[in-house]
């Protein structure tokens, strides 16, 4: 991936990252994967 594309998509993006907006777990899931691909999360407890 170019330099330019690399900060467009940071730049895009961040506004999620530091303020953890509405769908920002829909945003990671995509572009990093889900907590349960994580083996250290697999026995943690679901959030009520």
């Amino acid at each position: 991936m170019s330099n330019i594309s690399q900060k467009f998509i940071i730049s895009m993006l961040r506004p999620y990252i530091e303020n953890e907006l509405p769908g920002w777990g829909k945003v990671y899931e995509y572009f990093v994967g889900s907590y349960e691909n994580d083996g250290f999360w697999q026995d943690a407890e679901k959030k009520q």
